[in-house]
């Protein structure tokens, strides 16, 4: 129990920042693989951020920020084709009932 009251709480500190510093690394790790990091950012590995990348170098503009119109239309798509099935999806049971 003397040992700990010596310490004075610098061990669980160093160990609070080790703990941060390795929380960091791994977001930034991840924030590149996204895509969401810009300068140092990783090649494209998952399905969205090669899309992301591919809407990126279509785009004509000189502006660098990211459009987030892009993935707005396409969940709109998808919503209108969810629709339209489940509209479908209840003619074909109707007709079936029948």
């Amino acid at each position: 129990m003397s040992r700990r009251t010596r310490q004075g709480g610098w061990a669980g500190l160093i160990g609070l920042l080790v703990v941060v510093a390795i929380v960091l690394v791994l977001g930034r790790i991840v924030l590149q693989q996204m895509g969401m990091l810009g300068a140092h950012a990783a090649p494209a590995s998952t399905p969205m951020s090669r899309q992301a990348a591919g809407d990126a170098s279509s785009a004509q503009g000189a502006s660098s920020a990211p459009s987030f119109t892009a993935p707005i239309e396409r969940a709109r798509e998808l919503e209108a084709t969810v629709q339209q099935q489940a509209r479908d999806a209840a003619a074909k049971v109707e007709r079936s009932s029948q």
